[in-house]
């Protein structure tokens, strides 16, 4: 009977060691507040929002318009039912040097035009127009930077710091760069480091894929 009554206390002394020696707590190493010292999880674990694309940019890519491989941009065109997408695909030599190829579509994807790009020493990204090459984003902008494409059109940098809004998202630290057309002048293009354009007269970014 003595033996049975001290394996019973040694049992419930053990127990009792046991659970005064649990931490409650998060237990899940991805969690914001993660404790590394608790044994017991209660529950309490915060993951961390995974950042959207779309809205955040690219976390690895701070360019102003990202010329990654496989890049897709979805535009919504204003005035019509038909969405337009760019896709990063693929290069092209012209001349010696090497263009990174930028196609539009629609219509279930068949292409309706592809823009040459290529990046300078500085990181400037330039586009090719017939036999010459114009000045698209500039990496570093200065505020009333201007440059003049093939249509003589100017574009000004009216704002270092742009916020804009979208159906989807609301974007802030954009670069906003102004352009005289005749058709429609003072017209602004946005573009957010990381995304790229996200608002033009004519397109809005619906969504981003890397």
């Amino acid at each position: 009977m003595k033996i049975k009554v001290l394996s019973l206390s040694l049992i419930i002394a053990f127990t009792a060691c046991k659970k005064n020696n649990t931490v409650d707590g998060c237990t899940d190493s991805a969690a914001t507040n993660y404790n590394s010292a608790a044994t017991d999880d209660d529950g309490s674990c915060v993951l961390p929002v995974p950042p959207n694309p779309t809205c955040d940019g690219h976390t690895t890519n701070n360019s102003l318009f990202p010329l990654l491989q496989g890049t897709k941009w979805r535009y919504d065109q204003t005035g019509s039912s038909s969405d337009y997408y760019v896709e990063i695909n693929g290069t092209t030599d012209i001349n010696g040097v090497t263009y990174i190829n930028a196609d539009w579509s629609q219509f279930n994807g068949n292409i309706t035009g592809t823009k040459n790009y290529r990046i300078d020493a500085n990181g400037d990204v330039y586009y090719r127009s017939g036999s010459s090459d114009y000045l698209h984003v500039p990496s570093n902008p200065t505020l009333n930077q201007s440059w003049v494409d093939e249509y003589s059109v100017t574009h000004i940098v009216t704002n270092l710091n742009a916020s804009i809004t979208t159906n989807d998202c609301s974007y802030t630290g954009c670069l906003e760069i102004k352009n005289d057309y005749t058709s429609t002048p003072d017209t602004y293009n946005y573009y957010k480091s990381g995304i790229g354009m996200v608002k033009s007269v004519d397109y809005t970014l619906e969504n981003l894929e890397f």
